[in-house]
């Protein structure tokens, strides 16, 4: 009788959540279990309670994605700023000149639409994106990323986050600088992969020694990057360039 009673009050905690636990824990299996069972019964429970959690978290992640998936096959994930500033839906074709001109639907528009660079991939060490700077909207696609050249806006935006169809990617701004891509043929700031640590931490120190402004964040060997590039008014010549390190 007691076995039947424990098990309908352990079902009833997996089904009724951590308050009504609390009361049963109380009144029922406290009084007939040994502490060790106890206490195995309640890490059962909160493993199935996070492991739920867990679960619906994922689906929702799928079920945003597919919202725009199934829209342009393209879309490989949604780039944000937690301050607010830029929130783009990304698109990855293998081509850097198909959405140059073209919005998310593949219509005509002078904005374009965010995308990756073709030779990333989502596992690449250094992801990069382009973005148009819009002259006539400086709220549009990357065009805030100017907010960045004056360090007194670095700690309200300085953090990105990269939403895809199973995992949520945050980074840190580390280095914002301009790139003379006429001139300064010397140093690739798109490169996505590389053959050794040393090569990678060279490309690390090149983007903070270019940088308007220092900043604490520390780069290990192991680290992942994203690279944003929007152009710069009146200046053909020049790129601004705003690297992130992937923290969690």
């Amino acid at each position: 009788m007691k076995i039947i009673k424990t098990l309908f009050v352990v079902l009833l905690l997996l089904f009724s959540g951590l308050s009504a636990y609390s009361y049963y824990t109380y009144h029922y299996v406290e009084k007939e279990l040994p502490g060790a069972v106890l206490q195995s019964l309640t890490s059962k429970v909160l493993d199935s309670a996070a492991t739920q959690k867990q679960e619906i978290y994922k689906q929702k992640l799928l079920d945003d994605y597919l919202h725009y998936y199934n829209q342009n096959n393209d879309y490989v994930g949604w780039l944000s700023f937690d301050s607010g500033i830029i929130s783009e839906a990304v698109m990855f074709s293998g081509d850097n000149d198909k959405y140059l001109r073209k919005d998310f639907y593949l219509n005509k528009d002078g904005k374009g639409t965010v995308f990756m660079d073709m030779d990333c991939t989502l596992d690449s060490r250094n992801i990069t994106m382009y973005g148009h700077y819009v002259y006539y909207d400086e709220n549009a696609k990357f065009s805030p990323l100017h907010l960045l050249k004056d360090e007194g806006n670095y700690e309200t935006n300085k953090i990105i986050t990269f939403k895809l169809k199973d995992e949520i990617r945050t980074y840190e701004v580390f280095a914002v600088y301009y790139y003379d891509w006429m001139n300064d043929v010397s140093y690739h700031y798109q490169t996505a992969e590389f053959q050794t640590e040393e090569g990678f931490l060279r490309h690390v120190r090149r983007a903070k020694d270019r940088s308007m402004y220092k900043t604490d964040v520390e780069i290990e060997g192991d680290d992942n990057l994203l690279t944003l590039q929007t152009c710069v008014r009146n200046r053909s010549d020049l790129r601004l360039i705003v690297v992130a390190k992937e923290i969690d």
